[in-house]
Parts: C-alpha cells; structure tokens; sequence
C-alpha cells in the first residue's frame, strides 16, 4: 500500500528518531508543523512505555505500522512482550493534572486504543484526525497503475477454468489481500489445480487472453451444496460488473452439478458482497460473529484494516428443497419461522416436541485452522449428552479456538428444548438457520464467543432483515449470559 510504511525497531529509545523522519517525511504535506509535534510526542510516549513495561531486562522487537486514510493516520504499534489487562487502558482516564503515560496519549491524538492479540502479542493505535479530508487516489504516482477507461468490456469472455489458469487465480487473490487471505492454499497455484474439478469448480473471466477475475463453487463433503467464494476481480477492472457475470456462469455450474443449494458467507466488512448475495435471490438466513481472522486486508476497504476479528453473513439459494419435518425449540421459534418464510420455496410442517431421550448420543466435530474455530454437530440427543458435550468442548478450548459453534440437527431431535436449553446454559447464542449443512439435514446454529478481539464496528449490515437478525443475536447474547 503506497501510503504505509512499516518499521521493525529494538526496544531501545535510540531508534526513535528513526521512527520520527519516517512519519515526519510520510505526513508533512497533510498536517501542520504543531499537528506533527503532538503525533510524535504521542508515539514517543507509547513507544517508551512499551519500552519500559513490555520487555522488562529481555530483548525485543516493536512493530510500528503507520497508514496513512482519507481522514487521517492510523499509528499501529505492536510487541510480543508482557501481556497487560484491557482493564489498564480502560481506567487511563484523561486527567488535566496528568501529563504524561497514557493520559499524555490522549490528549495529543483523537483516538487511543488497546487489543490483545494473545499469543501473536498486544497493539496499541493511535489516530490523528486531518482538518480537511484528502482522497489519496486522486494524488499523482508517476508509477501509479491507471485504469484504462478504454476498456471494451465486449472483450471479456467469462469460461470455466482450464489449465494454466491456476498462477493467475493466485496473483489475483494477492492483487485483493496481499498475503492476508485467510484461505492460505490459493497462494499455491499447484493446489489450486489439484483441487479443481474434485474440491472446488471455478469461473474466470478474461479480457484479451488476460485472466482478470475468479469466482469458485467448493463442494461440502458431506452434503450436496456447495459454498461460493474464493469471488476476486483485479481491481483495475472492477465496476464493469464482472462479477454479477461470474456470478451467472457460477449459478449455472451449480445446476449443472444438481446441487440442492448454494450458500455464500458474505464478509460483513464488504457491503457489495451482501448486496451482491441479494442481487441473486439468496436468502439470508444466519449472521457468524468473528469467523474471519484479524490481519486480513481488502485493497482500498477501511473496516478490514482495524486488526479485528471479522463477522460473516450467510445467504443460501435453494435450488432443490423437499418437504422436511422439523422439530422447533420453542426460544427460537418464532425467530426461525421467519427465515424460512424468507426462503418463500421451502414447505416445511413443524412437529411437536417430546421428551424421548435415546440411549447415546450422536456428536462430532469439525476444527478449521484457517479461521481457527470450531464447530460441534448434535444428531441426537441421549442419555450420555453432556459428558460427551463437554468432552468436544473442552479440546477445541484446549485448541484455543477464537469461536466455537454448534449445528443443532432439527429433522432428528425431538427433545430439543432440553438440548438448547444446556447450550445457552453452556454460553451458547443464537446465530441463524444453516440448510442441507451435513448429510443434506437443517440445522439450528449457535454460536459461543471464546475472543477479546472480535470486532464490533467494523462491520455493516446491509439489509433491514440483517439488521434485525443482528439485533436479535446481540439481545440473546445477554439473554444467555444471565443464565447459571
């Protein structure tokens, strides 16, 4: 990125004045001589604290990474040393007697901030605001990359993949994240070719023999659905609608594969994703709160640059759908009517709730070290439940897992109260309704934080029934937590 740069320094003071040019030569034309002295007073204090309480008599690295926006700069400065309690920066409150420490950083920028990152260590950011936004597309590179407004886009031609796509799918997934795409297997164009045609069924599309964007079907192993994804466009082709062709061609694949359904898990912190779901009759029908790992960054889009963990929308297109006998917990009832009402296809008949325990249960799980969370699936319910639950439970906290979910079979349980009443008992909440997950049943999905660096703002909802499923999950959350 043109507009930052990134310093690696030793916790010795004497670097600073390295750190002090960098920022001096990186912002001088955008803030004022007195607006310049109060960022590097801040980072001076910030970096001497680190410093001071981070490496006590131990050697070791800062990270400093200062980014330019249109608003403004984002200082971000990171160390592996001694954790410290969130509660700290919390009861920094600024005092007008106080001058220096954390106080001091407040006072001089607008926003001072803490995450703790675990075992990847701990960042504090500081931003400073611009008196006057700055589009920094319009200022002039000499080697700045130009959009040719000359494109015919009756040139593009949108063809399945064939070999010798697969280092191009690759340079186009770097072009979109740099090396932050959570999928980290696309960095590899050998295992792209291996999987396709078996794992995934991918879509390009080309303008004059150039490969410019990649949309790809990845088949579920246990069910006949396919999620969408893996959706990119070199970014000086996008805004020619590309993608809704893509988008076309992969729509007919999944026919083509008979497939009962396809579903996308929109990332929350880019809107034309949810739209583009929308765009395509998908119903919306569960809202996963931190699935995505922090550090992953979409060229030129702010919410996924604040080193959060990132959220997901899921929509599914039916394409094939029986009618299903359903047993419903009755918390959730009226909550998961409206989703599949949203899905106007779908014939389901609800069957009453009974108290018919059998003798074991059926659990498994499913660990995912890309994202790194977890996901437990119930089948049945049975005399062994809880032992068995907390079995699962336990080793994926013992893997340290960011979020834990649970798929709750509603086609096979008919004690179902009792099942979702341990789960929020266990800190579980409401995520949504996922169709035809494993072996082609519906499940009820919930969703157990385990993270302190989930983000809260730096995602967007884009329709009103988002919103509203949203605001139903966060009043579960605090509905569960007041359970003992």
């Amino acid at each position: 990125m043109k507009n930052s740069v990134v310093l690696k320094i030793p916790n010795d003071k004497r670097y600073f004045t390295l750190v002090k040019s960098t920022i001096k030569k990186l912002v001088k034309k955008f803030f004022s001589k007195k607006e310049i002295k109060d960022i590097n007073l801040a980072l001076k204090e910030l970096i001497n604290n680190v410093i001071k309480h981070a490496y006590i008599e131990t050697e070791g690295l800062i990270e400093i990474e200062i980014h330019m926006f249109n608003q403004g700069i984002r200082i971000d400065v990171k160390d592996f040393g001694f954790p410290m309690s969130k509660l700290k920066h919390l009861s920094s409150i600024v005092d007008s007697n106080e001058d220096n420490g954390f106080n001091k950083i407040h006072k001089l920028v607008d926003k001072f901030d803490y995450i703790n990152l675990g075992k990847d260590g701990k960042v504090f950011t500081i931003i400073k605001y611009l008196s006057k936004i700055i589009n920094f597309d319009d200022i002039k590179v000499d080697d700045e990359i130009k959009i040719d407004s000359n494109i015919d886009i009756d040139n593009l031609k949108v063809r399945y993949f064939k070999i010798g796509d697969e280092e191009a799918v690759s340079q186009l997934i770097y072009l979109n994240y740099g090396h932050t795409y959570y999928k980290e297997y696309f960095y590899y164009p050998q295992k792209i070719l291996e999987c396709e045609n078996k794992k995934i069924y991918s879509v390009v599309a080309e303008i004059n023999n150039k490969v410019i964007g990649h949309f790809a079907l990845a088949r579920v192993e246990d069910s006949n659905i396919a999620e969408i994804g893996i959706a990119v466009v070199n970014p000086i082709y996008k805004g020619l609608g590309i993608m809704n062709k893509m988008f076309d061609k992969i729509l007919a694949k999944s026919k083509e594969l008979k497939l009962f359904a396809i579903y996308g898990e929109a990332l929350m912190y880019h809107e034309f994703s949810q739209k583009s779901n929308l765009s395509h009759n998908f119903c919306e029908s569960a809202l996963e709160i931190g699935k995505i790992p922090q550090g992953i960054e979409i060229k030129n889009n702010k919410l996924s640059q604040n080193n959060q963990r990132g959220s997901v929308l899921i929509g599914y297109k039916i394409l094939f759908y029986t009618e299903k006998k359903l047993y419903l917990p009755k918390v959730y009832k009226e909550q998961i009517l409206s989703i599949y009402n949203s899905a106007k296809e779908l014939n389901i008949q609800v069957l009453s709730n009974n108290f018919e325990v059998s003798k074991y249960s059926i659990l498994s799980y499913k660990f995912d070290p890309f994202c790194n969370v977890g996901t437990i699936i119930i089948d049945r319910y049975g005399k062994n439940f809880v032992i068995k639950f907390k079995k699962i439970m336990s080793y994926l906290l013992s893997k340290h897992c960011d979020m834990i979910y649970v798929d709750v079979n509603l086609e096979q349980i008919s004690n179902i109260d009792e099942v979702v009443k341990i789960l929020n008992r266990g800190k579980f909440f409401y995520s949504g309704i996922i169709f035809f997950k494993h072996k082609n049943f519906d499940y009820l999905h919930l969703q157990y934080r385990h993270s302190d660096i989930i983000g809260e703002d730096n995602f967007i909802c884009y329709s009103n029934f988002a919103k509203k499923l949203y605001k139903f999950i966060l009043k579960d959350e605090l509905r569960v937590e007041k359970l003992k």
